[in-house]
């Protein structure tokens, strides 16, 4: 069994250090972490902080992809309070006072769990004060007779006016001053801020202890037995493949995803191995839709040309109809050069291309096989790893530079140029994409590195001599129909 803990400024350097002895202690949870943990049925998470503000939230589905897979998933104090008491019917433990009343309903406000803090590296230190803190240290003054319901009231208003990223104890003073509190209780209540309990501390413990301190002891509890089934969405596909990488000692996450992507971008031969590739699949491939389901019929003979079995299948995926060799719809996919082809190789070109958009690669990518079957992915990794420094470098430099500020026809011109192309809408077809838009939306990530690398030598996914050789092993030889120039 594994535990993993996202931790963050709810635990003191000393505890996640301790922590480490026994468990994978990682830094505040974002959306797209866990499905990089590879955990196995058994496995605990624990989710104390997270990031919500300069990086997107850890997702629901995310931890329900857990639970659905027999991992145990605990929060508490912070984000994994939150996501605790929102999941908790499904499964999710959670622990302590504020996961209790959010599940309760006695607190509501996601930003009442938020403070900015420093980075790892400063130990994460809390530059403002979490709200919930203030609550419970208000609740406990006035039960104590020390300070006045009313000043309490006020109080809390006024923190909550707060945007959290000013939420300091001086702050919230002053405007509860602002807001009218009296000055008689002004004193009173900035010595109860100075002697705020950290409540997320005390829960985060709990959880530590709970899924850290007794993890040697044996099997944990939690997690009520589940009655629901998980649906696997296009989304959840997606954060998955994106998962799938590893990392680098320089660059940090590698996605495999992207490695794909550079190459459909920047290699100079894509098109004729994207062709080749997509045809083989389709000719020889799983005769599945992109939703899953497996296609009924006989199916295509033993003895049929790799065209013959290609146009079979499409004809039972139902994308052709019985007998027919075109269809309006995959012809929107053929090039100014290739619609005068009959009609039997204009489909299947249409068809490499059609079939293959991103979000069905997040079911099953074969160029990315076939880059690994032939060897060249370590080399289009190798630019990607380079890309992805060039990128961080550039950030270094330019801090507010956005890619989305990058002006398209720059971009355009830029890629009309490296390819000789100016039909540019039948150049991003052969590389499989639907539309320039398509197309812009992926090269933004590779565009100012190729553009500062002009005399880098051609990426080429098939040199001749691991060409011959994988098409010699593979299981069908397909050779595309030629475009009459």
């Amino acid at each position: 069994m594994t535990v993993f803990l996202f931790a963050g400024p709810s635990l003191p350097r000393t505890v996640r250090e301790r922590c480490a002895a026994r468990a994978r202690v990682l830094p505040p949870v974002a959306a797209g972490d866990l499905p990089r943990l590879a955990a196995c049925p058994g496995d605990v998470v624990g989710i104390v902080d997270g990031f919500f503000h300069r990086r997107p939230a850890v997702r629901h589905k995310e931890i329900l992809d857990l639970l659905s897979r027999g991992v145990r998933v605990h929060g508490a104090a912070s984000m994994g309070a939150l996501r605790a008491a929102e999941l908790a019917a499904f499964g999710m433990t959670g622990h302590g006072r504020v996961f209790a009343d959010y599940r309760s309903g006695a607190l509501s406000a996601d930003d009442e769990v938020a403070l900015l803090h420093g980075t790892e590296d400063e130990d994460y230190e809390p530059y403002t004060e979490a709200l919930v803190n203030v609550r419970y240290a208000v609740a406990d003054a006035v039960g104590r007779g020390l300070l006045a319901r009313t000043a309490a009231e006020t109080v809390l208003r006024a923190g909550a006016r707060l945007p959290f990223t000013e939420r300091t104890r001086r702050a919230i003073v002053a405007a509860a001053a602002h807001d009218g509190l009296p000055h008689g209780d002004l004193a009173a209540v900035r010595e109860v801020l100075d002697r705020v309990p950290d409540v997320k501390r005390q829960d985060a413990l709990a959880l530590v202890d709970a899924v850290v301190g007794r993890a040697e002891a044996g099997p944990l509890t939690g997690g009520a037995g589940r009655s629901w089934q998980l649906r696997e969405t296009l989304h959840l596909r997606q954060w998955r493949s994106a998962a799938r990488g590893e990392e680098d000692p320089a660059a940090g996450w590698v996605p495999e995803e992207q490695v794909h992507r550079l190459a459909q971008v920047l290699a100079v031969d894509y098109p004729a191995f994207r062709e080749r590739t997509g045809l083989r699949y389709l000719a020889t491939g799983p005769l599945a839709a992109p939703d899953g389901t497996v296609a009924g019929g006989p199916g295509p003979g033993p003895d049929d040309g790799p065209v013959a079995r290609v146009l079979e299948r499409l004809r039972l995926l139902g994308l052709l109809a019985p007998g027919a060799s075109a269809d309006p719809g995959l012809d929107r996919w053929c090039t100014a050069a290739e619609r005068d082809l009959e009609d039997a190789a204009r489909t299947v070109r249409a068809a490499s291309r059609a079939l293959f958009p991103h979000p069905v690669l997040a079911w099953h990518d074969p160029f990315l096989a076939e880059l690994k079957a032939v060897g060249t992915y370590a080399v289009v990794r190798e630019r990607l790893v380079e890309c992805l420094l060039f990128h961080r470098e550039l950030r270094r430099q330019r801090p507010t530079l956005q890619l989305a500020q990058l002006r398209s026809e720059n971009i355009l011109a830029h890629f009309a140029g490296r390819w000789g192309r100016q039909d540019l809408q039948d150049a991003v077809l052969e590389r499989g994409f639907a539309t320039v838009d398509d197309f812009l939306a992926t090269a933004r990530a590779f565009y100012l590195y190729d553009k500062a690398r002009p005399d880098a030598e051609p990426l080429v996914l098939h040199p001749p001599a691991a060409h011959g050789g994988r098409e010699a092993a593979g299981p069908a030889e397909f050779v595309p129909p030629p475009v009459a120039p």
